[in-house]
């Protein structure tokens, strides 16, 4: 997905956490929200806190990242989606201190 992509494009396109956290979305769940735990599609996004979903069928409260490695980072959105890129686009393999 990402390797058709300039990195100074993929940066003026994700320049905020709400940009890449609705592109994960879209890549995530092409065909609208799912619960991870249930599969169900009764799914809402809370008012309070619009990165979290949660589903009517199960009530497990989720995100994009849940049940993914992302899940419980620290680090920015920005940071993993450039990693990706780096990992997809390199002709050779990546190293940690490259990353």
């Amino acid at each position: 997905i990402m390797n058709d992509w300039m990195l100074p494009s993929l940066l003026d396109r994700f320049r905020s956490e709400a940009e890449c956290r609705a592109w994960l979305e879209a890549a995530r769940w092409p065909n609208g929200v799912r619960c991870p735990r249930c599969s169900s599609e009764l799914v809402r996004r809370l008012s309070t806190r619009p990165s979290q979903f949660n589903c009517r069928g199960c009530r497990y409260r989720f995100s994009v990242t849940s049940g993914t490695p992302l899940h419980g980072t620290h680090l920015p959105l920005k940071t993993w989606l450039l990693a990706m890129y780096l990992m997809a686009t390199s002709t050779r393999r990546v190293s940690a201190r490259r990353l």
